[in-house]
């Protein structure tokens, strides 16, 4: 969809250029099913194409359409998962999840203070510490 190199790009340049499209998009892969069409022209010519409904007018042409629902994930080194968390500029020397140094989790057993505004996160991070709790019993 995009490539966004983040030595250079920052959040600001993405919110201007391509984030509402971006979302759209997104918003549309995650909510809609894809289309798979196989179709056959009038002299018997195969053809497989995929498509969402709203970006698809149908032609005519005969064949079998099979709905898929297609799975989203954003891929990303840590810097760019960094400033999808707001953290942009972040040292890599930290915790991206809580304020532990790069020194602290080296020891997995240890469970950091989660950074503020990550509420969406404390699941995740509740069922991590309970998972280290019973490690360290």
């Amino acid at each position: 969809v995009a490539e966004i190199v983040c030595e250079k790009d920052s959040a600001d340049i993405i919110a201007k250029t391509i984030k509402d499209e971006l979302t759209i998009g997104l918003k549309t892969i995650a909510t809609q099913n894809l289309l798979v069409k196989l179709s056959f022209d009038d002299e018997g010519k195969e053809t497989l194409s995929c498509f969402y409904p709203t970006s698809c007018v149908e032609t005519g042409a005969t064949g079998a359409t099979v709905p898929i629902q297609a799975q989203l994930y954003i891929v990303g080194d840590l810097a760019m998962f960094g400033m999808v968390l707001g953290k942009e500029g972040m040292s890599g020397k930290w915790c991206h999840l809580c304020k532990m140094s790069g020194a602290e989790m080296s020891d997995l057993l240890k469970a950091g203070e989660l950074w503020k505004g990550m509420e969406e996160m404390n699941e995740v991070v509740r069922e991590h510490n309970a998972e280290v709790k019973k490690w360290k019993e």
